[in-house]
């Protein structure tokens, strides 16, 4: 009888040190940060545009999921500069540069997004009704060669931190990638 109860004690305890652990483990799992995803938005370059003086980049964001994708302000992104050199990222501030929000994008379309550079624009944008395509290209190359004083950086990444996302946002190597000509 002792033998029994020491046998079953033995088996209760290994069983009740198997599920704890079988717990914690699963505990720790689901509890770890969920991995950047890159491939959920992604993002083309379309312009350069002027906006109150400052730069401005236009994007096409692609929601590559199958559900709506949502930001109501922009605090919900952490920007940061892709550099070159260093095959690095380096902090902006929240004022340098600004998503212009809200933000919608359906499952699986597109939608254009506005960022705005506050550094201070070449030229205005000659985006009127009586604006010629050759004025445009004109302004889109004045605004890539300014740009491209920035020699050290291939662009932006935004962290949505929210659904964690890393959105990348790339500026164009050459003119013949910027849209040309008026919308």
């Amino acid at each position: 009888m002792k033998k029994v109860f020491i046998v079953t004690a033995a088996i209760a305890t290994g069983v009740t040190i198997g599920l704890a652990l079988f717990f914690l483990g699963l505990n720790w799992y689901s509890s770890r940060p969920k991995p950047w995803s890159t491939r959920a938005i992604t993002a083309t370059f379309d312009n350069f545009g002027a906006k109150d003086g400052n730069f401005v980049l236009n994007y096409a964001l692609q929601n590559n999921t199958d559900t709506d994708y949502r930001v109501e302000k922009s605090d919900q992104f952490e920007v940061v500069a892709d550099l070159k050199v260093e095959k690095g990222l380096s902090k902006l501030n929240k004022d340098v540069l600004v998503i212009e929000t809200p933000i919608f994008i359906p499952s699986k379309r597109r939608q254009a997004v506005t960022l705005r550079l506050a550094y201070a624009a070449p030229a205005e944008n000659p985006n009127g009704p009586d604006s010629t395509g050759e004025e445009q290209n004109k302004f889109q190359e004045t605004m890539f060669k300014e740009l491209g004083k920035f020699n050290n950086f291939t662009g932006f990444r935004a962290f949505d931190t929210v659904n964690r996302y890393e959105i990348a946002l790339p500026i164009p190597s050459s003119t013949a990638q910027i849209h040309q000509g008026p919308k």
